[in-house]
């Protein structure tokens, strides 16, 4: 058995081990001795160079003979730093030059405890509990036993509850809680505490992987395991929540500051993490960018009979309302809610000031609603709508931006919608808000 140790500064191997190799002359070092952790002395005989082999890789190592060592063999930080070793007890595995070679450890007896790092960094917001997963060179152990390390609580104003867990592929889940005003960071690699194997059966609360929903998470499908924005798929839906949440979510308009406080409010853990990853899954519904509008047929919302087409001329607005009539068509025309017209019909625009002073852009439609015959569909009674919700308890509501402008208008229709500025004319495609029988036709549709 060889012991790697980071501790110590050369690499040392036991006379008697030696004699059991085939090996070089030992030669003579200037190194007579050299002094141990608990201020004790070995004594050397000499230095040799040998030649160790992991997997396909050679090693080179200049190995100080003695006879006071307790083990066979020690590696010391000259062979660690000439081989770039690193030793992962994730996996409980030794890798050499970033993997290029690794072996296996010498699993750790299940009577010591041992420390729990966290695996990725997190932030607790103020007064919220996260479960979070740590990780330990034990594969597989049921009923562990975790004490939280002290020091931690202590310095980042946590609480680490005692709880039993099971152990599964290293990770185990641990609950952390911050019950401060201010949000707390704690990061990657930070040791949470200590698991050791649960020798009596305790009556605590036994916090295990399917907490994180993960019987329950693999029924996902791969399409709803892969990040929307980067493409990249993941195995859980936790960890596709950690990339969204600490990666590629902050990058793009559907960010954490939109979608976090609408799961809020629910205190299951598991729960507001499926509805944060529905809402990312399905971000395209919530992009303002452009109005693809609802399905639907063109409607007919203007029934004028056989009147005659009315127009009136565009009337004198400031130079400031003009640009903001100019930026407003722009937008219009890009998003194809409206077109150039050369229709018969005209109405005015106007800029009416909202209660908050910004402008708000308005077609007046007055004359147009004189002569048009009114859609008489009932509107739902506010109180019929809150008797029918009776005995409910999951509600949800969804809001279109611009609603009119989602329905689609037929094109006979269409000229009618036409609006006058002071730089053309322009037809809408889209039902505009304004007309008369526009909100009996958008309940109509809606219904």
């Amino acid at each position: 058995m060889i012991l790697v140790d980071t501790g110590a500064a050369i690499s040392l191997i036991h006379d008697n081990t030696l004699s059991t190799m085939r090996h070089k002359p030992i030669v003579s070092c200037s190194l007579n001795e050299v002094h141990t952790a608990n201020s004790g002395f070995i004594s050397l005989l000499g230095i040799v160079k040998l030649t160790g082999q992991i997997n396909h890789l050679d090693t080179q190592v200049d190995a100080y003979v003695t006879r006071d060592l307790i083990c066979p063999m020690v590696l010391g930080r000259d062979w660690i730093q000439q081989n770039y070793a690193n030793i992962n007890f994730c996996t409980n595995r030794l890798y050499l030059y970033n993997g290029l070679a690794s072996a296996p450890l010498l699993p750790i007896p299940r009577s010591e405890p041992v420390i729990m790092p966290l695996s990725d960094s997190i932030v607790i917001p103020p007064f919220h509990q996260q479960f979070v997963y740590g990780y330990v060179p034990i594969n597989s152990l049921n009923d562990a036993l975790f004490t939280p390390n002290i020091a931690l609580q202590h310095a980042r104003m946590v609480l680490l509850p005692h709880s039993l867990l099971h152990i599964r592929d290293n990770r185990g889940v641990i609950s952390i809680i911050n019950n401060t005003r201010h949000s707390k960071l704690i990061q990657r690699n930070t040791p949470l505490g200590f698991v050791s194997p649960s020798t009596t059966t305790a009556d605590l609360n036994v916090i295990t992987t399917s907490l994180m929903n993960f019987p329950d998470f693999s029924s996902s499908s791969p399409s709803s395991l892969s990040c929307n924005h980067c493409g990249v798929h993941f195995s859980t839906e936790l960890i596709l929540y950690d990339h969204l949440f600490y990666c590629c979510n902050k990058d793009f308009t559907c960010t954490t500051q939109n979608i976090t406080p609408l799961v809020q409010h629910i205190d299951d853990p598991v729960k507001r993490i499926k509805v944060y990853l529905m809402l990312h899954h399905y971000y395209q519904l919530f992009d303002d960018s452009c109005l693809q509008g609802i399905t639907c047929s063109p409607q007919c919302a203007i029934n004028t009979h056989s009147q005659a087409p009315l127009a009136e001329h565009p009337r004198r607005v400031s130079h400031l309302n003009r640009e903001i009539i100019n930026n407003e068509v722009k937008k219009l025309l890009a998003n194809g809610i409206i077109e150039p017209s050369n229709s018969p019909w005209a109405s005015p625009v106007v800029i009416v000031k909202k209660s908050d002073g910004s402008p708000r852009f308005c077609i007046d439609y007055r004359r147009l609603n004189s002569i048009t015959q009114k859609d008489v569909y009932p509107l739902p009674r506010i109180d019929d709508v809150i008797e029918r919700l009776n005995g409910s308890h999951i509600f949800s509501k969804l809001d279109l931006r611009s609603g009119y402008f989602q329905v689609p208008l037929a094109p006979h229709e269409r000229a009618k919608t036409a609006f006058t500025t002071p730089d053309g004319l322009w037809e809408f495609t889209r039902l505009p808000q304004g007309l008369k029988n526009s909100p009996s036709v958008f309940q109509r549709l809606m219904n």
